[in-house]
């Protein structure tokens, strides 16, 4: 089914089910960095595997953080996915939730700008659910700790509308998905879906991700180094190609995403692609907080307008390059298609 959709200057409807959230990116000094780092080691040692322990972790940054910088940034993979779609012209829905405070009801206003179609977005009692990042450069920083708050991960709305709301889209999109809301999610669609797991694997046993159900009907599958171990180890794998098998006949293509070694796209005909960045190339970088999701955005609709793998991965990191150079994820200049490079997968030929 993937790369079907070309008429109509591939236009498609996307449907984005995953959360939202505000960031709140902490900026530290060196020293107020170390301190942080060793107030959440402190909490991990203390509270082992306790449920509440990420919300532990982020009480005791923010009860700490006197004189750390604090950016409050929109974003979760529903506003970071939406807005480089909506960038390449293509039309957007969200199944999401938020509360009911001053900051979702500027979220909201935020996608509604976008021309997102928010009517599958729950409001809740309570406030914004929130992502905190400390980050004292690439290298140097802490992994991202959830608040939900509001959104109760594993939600997802009960109305009389879904079925057809579900069936006038073209794409599914899942980013760090609850699985019980993806495994839900995939009763209502039957058209292309593609698929970000996320870091699912590192706090649920591989049986509670039910990846193997949720790989069985997607079209794109995106993993970065780590996640694509954990799967090759969850299924017993020697490697990744592996997974185009018949167990998984919808899959077409993998991006996999290697870091500073680059990416590559896996094709169900055994062919990949493979690009490395260039050291040389200079690159303004402010933090990687969202260049993930502006890579996977941009990738699947280049695989799905049926562009070149090559093309595919050129304008991907475009995108990811150009989510660098802003703080957080939410890159206002997007908002018109002409602002952007990659925009409408405009072609390239030897990476320019």
């Amino acid at each position: 089914m993937v790369g079907s959709m070309g008429t109509e200057e591939n236009r498609k409807k996307y449907l984005i089910v995953a959360d939202s959230a505000i960031d709140l990116i902490l900026l530290p000094t060196k020293r107020q960095y170390s301190r942080l780092c060793s107030i959440v080691a402190k909490e991990e040692l203390d509270f082992g595997l306790d449920p509440n322990l990420e919300d532990r972790k982020a009480r005791a940054i923010l009860r700490n953080n006197r004189g750390v910088r604090i950016n409050k940034i929109p974003g979760g993979p529903v506003l970071n996915i939406a807005q480089y779609l909506r960038a390449k012209g293509q039309e957007v829905a969200a199944i999401s939730v938020v509360g009911n405070n001053p900051e979702s009801k500027r979220y909201l206003e935020i996608l509604k700008d976008l021309s997102v179609d928010i009517r599958g977005i729950h409001k809740r009692e309570g406030s914004m659910p929130k992502c905190l990042y400390v980050y004292y450069n690439p290298e140097h920083q802490l992994p991202p700790i959830w608040r939900g708050n509001v959104s109760e991960r594993a939600y997802i709305p009960k109305s009389d509308f879904l079925p057809e709301f579900f069936n006038a889209q073209d794409v599914l999109v899942f980013s760090v998905t609850h699985p019980e809301v993806a495994v839900k999610t995939l009763q209502y669609f039957k058209k292309n879906i593609a698929y970000n797991p996320g870091p699912v694997f590192d706090y649920l046993s591989f049986e509670e991700t039910h990846f193997r159900d949720i790989i069985e009907r997607t079209h794109i599958l995106s993993v970065n180094k780590k996640e694509a171990l954990q799967i090759q180890e969850g299924l017993s794998l020697k490697q990744l190609p592996d997974l185009f098998n018949l167990d998984n006949p919808n899959l077409e293509f993998i991006i996999h995403t290697k870091g500073e070694e680059g990416a590559e796209i896996l094709g169900r005909n055994n062919k990949s692609v493979c690009m490395r960045l260039d050291p040389k190339i200079p690159l303004k970088m402010v933090d990687d907080i969202g260049a993930g999701d502006a890579f996977y955005a941009v990738a699947v609709d280049d695989l799905l307008s049926g562009l070149d793998p090559y093309e595919v991965l050129v304008n991907s990191t475009r995108a990811a390059q150009d989510s660098l150079q802003y703080r957080g994820a939410y890159n206002r200049g997007l908002e018109m298609p002409e602002n952007t490079g990659f925009a409408m997968g405009r072609k390239v030929s030897n990476g320019h």
